[in-house]
């Protein structure tokens, strides 16, 4: 094999290793689907469970933390073959194809990500405003009670009909 031959060989390698980043790409975006619905039920539980929550908050982050490494790398791998590439579009018809079929399908899965997360983020928001409706009437009713114990216990035990004139 030529220089020729070993540098279209090297592309195509470079090329499968962009395809099985995508590959892993696409099973992150899964997982996060999972995080984010799991995260509806929290939300829609009769009760809230606040360590469930941050639980699943901290497994999104990491796998986040994933896709960024995963996007930089990408790009990184990309930039290097970009130019041995353009001119050779047809030589490497089949490998971009699947690449793009892979980012037709990670741009999917993102679009309906941005959805679900958007309905969490509502959903949540509400969820928040009621229990933080329900703690200031928690505290209300504690404070009222407080009070009418406070009153009651500063009458005199001597009642007001009591008629002193003796």
């Amino acid at each position: 094999m030529g220089e020729t031959g070993n540098c279209m060989e090297n592309t195509k390698n470079y090329l499968q290793v962009l395809s099985e980043s995508l590959d892993k790409k696409i099973a992150i975006l899964d997982k996060l689907e999972a995080v984010t619905v799991q995260q509806r039920s929290i939300a829609e539980a009769e009760e809230f469970d606040d360590d469930a929550f941050d639980a699943s908050t901290d497994r999104k982050a990491k796998l986040i933390a994933e896709l960024e490494k995963l996007d930089n790398g990408f790009q990184i791998l990309y930039d290097n073959i970009k130019a041995q590439i353009s001119g050779r579009k047809e030589t490497y018809r089949e490998e971009i194809e699947r690449l793009q079929a892979k980012i037709s399908v990670i741009l999917d899965k993102n679009a309906a990500l941005i959805v679900e997360e958007e309905n969490n983020r509502k959903l949540i928001t509400s969820r928040f405003a009621s229990l933080k409706k329900e703690v200031y009437q928690i505290k209300k009713s504690r404070d009222m009670a407080a009070s009418y114990y406070k009153n009651m216990n500063n009458i005199s035990s001597e009642s007001y009909f009591y008629d002193n004139k003796k």
